[in-house]
């Protein structure tokens, strides 16, 4: 039996598994193999991790080409490193305006890193 050939994305959307919030739409960009680097996105100004209110990053538009005009996407203010599998299958509803992709591009380089020691492969949902 022949192996597959999977299509390895440089970058996209995904949903986060779990870490650091479950089900959030994230970004990542592939660092190298199955390694890749990613952020997550919201739709409020403030979020509530840990017990602690943490102010988000405004994009200019939404990441859902239908919700833009209406409301704005947000960015929370961390990059995490880990494996793929940290993240779910891809989602091609979701894209960035040309100004948010400066923006984000921007933001992979100055915040600050948390590295992602535990990603599950179990194909949950």
């Amino acid at each position: 039996m022949r192996k597959q050939n999977h299509k390895r994305s440089k970058d996209g959307f995904a949903d986060t598994k779990a870490y650091p919030h479950k089900n959030h739409p994230a970004y990542y960009r592939r660092i190298k193999n199955d390694d890749i680097e990613y952020i997550t996105t919201t739709h409020h100004s403030k979020v509530l991790l840990g017990g602690k209110e943490i102010k988000t990053i405004p994009l200019t538009s939404n990441i859902k080409p239908e919700e833009r005009g209406k409301s704005i996407s947000y960015v929370y203010p961390k990059r995490y490193v880990g494996k793929r599998s940290a993240l779910k299958k891809e989602r091609d509803d979701l894209s960035f305006v040309a100004e948010d992709k400066k923006i984000v591009s921007n933001l992979f380089d100055k915040l600050p890193t948390e590295n992602i020691r535990y990603t599950s492969n179990s194909k949950k949902k």
